[in-house]
């Protein structure tokens, strides 16, 4: 069988091949004896029936002989045809808009059988209450909600399987925006199960790398923001409304300036419940840059991994060092059952009159929380309850004690069956994001560090020692000790923890340790400080160490300092050099 059809705005000469899919011409041969022999077009007669969109053949049309040569014929049959599909054709009208891969924004109608092939012509076609339903994919264009309160999703909307966020991806490779969502638009607007990636540049004068929001209060869940890079601010979400954000995995995401992973201003009000904000960058707030006003509240979260950007020194607009985890700048955040942990150029920092609530959370691997004072940085105010923060912080049933995270290495930040933070929190629930989710860890008091073991697995144990005393520190208790076997050791920092840093010389006094037991300058490590930090420590020990090269810089500490060889250092005096003598003693 041959099927031959004519689209309603298409002028012709020939009928052959052109299929539209509503009322179609069927073509056959009558003078065959045997079966019509469709394909034939060599026969000298031709009879024509109609079958319509359901298949039905409708034979009061026929035309007979038909000539397909004849311009008289052809001109025929086609008036005919678009005559019938006037009358025919039902236009559909949602309320649920279809894309796929499959479909056609020319021949489709957003129907389930017709689908449109790009998300943004379901959204133009779409009224308010409508669904825009899109199909496993990757989709290759800027998309924008303007003045739409639509439901924008994957089929994880109906059928709540998760593997469809990870397989319906909004990719921004070589356009603007991925998805952009602005104008009136109140919470029944919702975006839902996708992945949004690669977006290069910004939606609004290079704000936004993978989203921006300035509707007043939109659902967004369930999705994945990843690998995008905004020239200005909110490298993965910029926000300057009060939407309401859940279960949304925010990663690898850049901003030139502000806000690496989620850009917060001009006074937005969002609640963000179950957000995992890990490894993005800016040169302020890697992880959140908060400003102007704003107030956010964030639950059950991690902000993990984060860092700042360091190709600008002295870049103009923000001449301040950034912070890794979190920015606060004139605006007011609240934390709860939050992990923040392992953010690179500072954890938390507050200033211009900003305000800071933390319950029920872990704040460790990080930067102490900098809490700015001072007649011209207005008044900050931080206040914690029911929280491990390392290095301590004043407040009720706070704790400072390694939370024993299952595996830092891989990013499993759930707490192991032996966490100081099980039960510790309000009402006796647990600190932080995760509950449980491995056995009994190693937890010191003593913790082992050996650079030249080789382990997979490094907890700190005398079977699986540290490389680093950096690493060791980090994993303290106050009161612990740091065990470091002969080798050459990178210089760290020993900051509000009270410990005992020392090598095996503490085990039988013999000197011998001293001099095979070293720190020295190694300029290619990222994990180490070039000298020794001592700050705002009050009962330390530092002992049975040769420093080359290295020097001992005290800041309002009281330490002991014994058996100790220091060799190799130039003093220069001038700004950004006095560190590089001996030893520097300052308010100690």
């Amino acid at each position: 069988m041959k099927i031959i059809g004519v689209g309603k705005d298409q002028y012709v000469t020939s009928l052959e091949g052109m299929i539209d899919g509503r009322i179609l011409p069927w073509v056959q041969d009558s003078n065959s004896d045997d079966y019509p022999v469709w394909t034939n077009y060599d026969a000298s007669q031709r009879d024509v029936f109609f079958i319509n969109y359901e298949g039905v053949i409708d034979t009061s049309f026929n035309i007979t002989p038909y000539n397909p040569s004849n311009p008289d014929d052809v001109s025929y049959l086609m008036n005919l045809i678009l005559s019938m599909r006037e009358e025919m054709v039902v236009t559909y009208t949602g309320p649920v808009w279809h894309v796929s891969n499959s479909g056609s924004n020319v021949m489709g109608n957003g129907s389930s059988e017709n689908p449109f092939l790009t998300i943004q012509k379901g959204i133009d076609l779409a009224i308010s209450g409508d669904t825009v339903l899109v199909d496993s994919g990757l989709y290759l264009a800027s998309n924008a909600i303007y003045d739409k309160n639509i439901v924008l999703g994957s089929r994880y909307l109906f059928t709540g399987d998760t593997s469809y966020i990870s397989s319906t991806i909004i990719d921004g490779t070589g356009e603007g925006c991925p998805l952009m969502i602005y104008g009136d638009i109140n919470d029944s607007c919702r975006i839902t199960g996708f992945t949004i990636q690669n977006g290069i540049t910004g939606c609004v004068y290079g704000q936004g790398g993978g989203m921006y929001v300035e509707g007043v209060n939109p659902r967004i869940d369930n999705l994945i923001i990843r690998n995008n890079y905004s020239t200005n601010y909110g490298g993965g979400i910029h926000i300057v409304s009060s939407p309401t954000l859940e279960h949304i995995i925010i990663e690898n995401n850049q901003a030139a300036e502000l806000g690496g992973g989620i850009y917060v201003g001009y006074n937005a009000n969002p609640i963000m419940n179950n957000i995992e904000i890990i490894n993005n960058s800016a040169i302020h707030g890697g992880g959140i840059y908060v400003s102007d006003s704003s107030n956010i509240i964030l639950n059950n979260s991690l902000i993990a991994q984060n860092f700042v950007i360091s190709d600008y020194p002295n870049y103009p607009n923000y001449p301040t060092d950034g912070y890794g985890g979190i920015e606060i700048i004139g605006a007011t955040v609240e934390l709860n059952k939050c992990t923040i942990a392992n953010n690179i150029g500072g954890g938390i920092y507050l200033i211009s009159g900003s305000q800071l609530t933390m319950t029920n959370s872990i704040y460790w691997g990080n930067n102490p929380i900098m809490v700015e004072v001072g007649p011209s940085v207005g008044v900050n105010l931080f206040s914690a309850s029911y929280s491990n923060i390392q290095y301590g912080w004043e407040g009720a049933e706070n704790i400072d004690l390694n939370p024993l995270f299952c595996s830092v290495e891989t990013g499993d930040y759930r707490i192991a069956e032996n966490s100081p933070c099980i039960g510790s929190g309000e009402n006796e629930s647990n600190i932080g994001k995760y509950d449980i989710g491995c056995g009994l860890i190693y937890d010191g008091p003593t913790w082992h560090v050996n650079n030249s073991s080789s382990f997979d697995i490094m907890d700190g144990s005398e079977n699986y020692p540290f490389e680093s005393i950096q690493q060791a520190i980090d994993y303290t208790n106050p009161n612990d000790t740091v065990l470091v076997a002969s080798g050459n050791y990178g210089g760290f920092n020993l900051n509000k923890r009270d410990l005992i840093v020392g090598s095996h010389y503490l085990l039988d006094y013999d000197e011998s340790y001293i001099e095979e037991t070293s720190i020295v300058l190694l300029a290619n490590d990222f994990n180490t400080n070039e000298n020794i930090i001592i700050n705002d420590v009050q009962s330390s020990r530092l002992t049975g160490f040769t420093l080359d090269s290295t020097a001992i810089v005290c800041e309002k500490s009281n330490i002991t300092i014994d058996h100790i060889k220091i060799m190799n250092n130039i003093f220069s005096y001038g700004y950004g050099n006095e560190y590089q003598g001996a030893i520097v003693i300052n308010e100690s």
